[in-house]
């Protein structure tokens, strides 16, 4: 039996392990284009604060960004290593079709939407609840001096090592906010390419069913993706978790059905799928 399914374990460390090592350059990547955003965001602040005065009311902006750059780097990343993933798998019979590109793109685009409004949403709400802070100092804080306080924020490694006065915006976009969210970013998308690209190779080499693979460090907090491990389903059939309800076609699935919402089903999953036979999959069902 071990040697006709392979060592699961195995497979699932290799997965992380490349997982790992192929989100290094994306993060970095993502870490530069989320500082520019950040900047963006503090000038556009200071701009409303000189023009509304220190109680004006923080509304989300109107102007939209432009996705196009963050779009383009993660599609070519992620189409990168879902097209190393299908080859891996299945050497002699993976290429990645049209279909799969356009597919990809469109989960992409909603995908940076997400992004988009996550950062902004923190941004807003760190700043709001800074200027409820400081509104309380006296004497009361001139606009340049509220300036100068955001502009400072972004160049801060942590709260630990920032100035009291900053501590009321939170960590979120410090050096190393940004960094962290740049690089869960990054391996997320990394984690649910090749993950994608394994359902596709398993198609093209015959195989009707699919088994979850999960990281079982004890570290998948409230979701429970240990419940999901060595669950066997059809291709195109639903993973369920017993214990939480989330249905996933994969992990990494963005259009997945969880109470945690898809960021928080998919983020910092380190999970992989394996697609097998209908024999694999009924001797493991019988099991």
């Amino acid at each position: 039996m071990a040697e006709e399914f392979g060592d699961f374990a195995d497979d699932t460390k290799r997965h992380a392990r490349k997982v790992q090592s192929r989100s290094i350059a994306l993060s970095a990547r993502i870490e530069a284009y989320l500082k520019v955003l950040a900047r963006k965001l503090i000038k556009d602040m200071i701009e409303e604060i000189k023009a509304h005065g220190p109680n004006f009311k923080i509304e989300k902006a109107d102007e939209p960004w432009d996705e196009e750059k963050l779009l383009r780097l993660i599609s070519l990343y992620g189409l990168r290593q879902a097209n190393d993933s299908g080859k891996e798998f299945s050497p002699d019979k993976w290429e990645i079709q049209p279909s799969f590109v356009s597919d990809y793109l469109e989960s992409k685009r909603i995908l940076i939407q997400r992004i988009r409004e996550g950062f902004e949403k923190d941004f807003r709400e760190s700043v709001a609840r800074a200027m409820s802070e400081w509104s309380k100092e006296s004497p009361q804080l001139t606009m340049g001096a509220v300036s100068q306080r955001l502009r400072t924020w972004l160049t801060v490694s942590t709260m630990d090592d920032a100035p009291t006065r900053l501590q009321p915006l939170g960590s979120k976009f410090t050096v190393g906010g940004l960094g962290s969210r740049a690089r869960t970013i990054a391996r997320t998308e990394i984690n649910g390419a090749r993950n994608v690209a394994r359902m596709e190779a398993g198609r093209l080499t015959g195989n009707t069913h699919k088994i979850w693979l999960a990281y079982t460090d004890g570290k998948s907090g409230d979701r429970h993706h240990e419940a999901l491990n060595k669950q066997v389903r059809g291709l195109g059939e639903l993973f369920e978790n017993p214990i939480t309800g989330a249905r996933l076609m994969y992990p990494g699935d963005q259009n997945a059905r969880s109470k945690f919402g898809v960021a928080g089903e998919i983020i910092r999953c380190r999970c992989s799928v394996r697609p097998i036979s209908q024999r694999q999959a009924q001797r493991l069902m019988n099991r």
